[in-house]
């Protein structure tokens, strides 16, 4: 996900919430709410998929 799809989404669970820390008019978290410290996010980039792995998800194994 992009940097401003996360703020997007923070801005809206924050408004179903009721937290009214967020401003109105940018429908969005701020940059520094991003950036900041927050435990629970992390940057990550997804892994490649295995070999392996790709050419054991086949329909036949999964029916299996």
């Amino acid at each position: 996900m992009r940097m401003e799809d996360i703020q997007t989404l923070a801005y809206q669970f924050a408004d179903k919430m009721g937290v009214r820390s967020f401003s109105k008019n940018r429908r969005k978290a701020a940059y520094k709410w991003f950036q900041g410290p927050n435990p629970n996010l992390s940057n990550q980039k997804p892994e490649a998929l295995l070999a392996a792995r790709a050419s054991g998800f086949n329909p036949t194994v999964v029916e299996q």
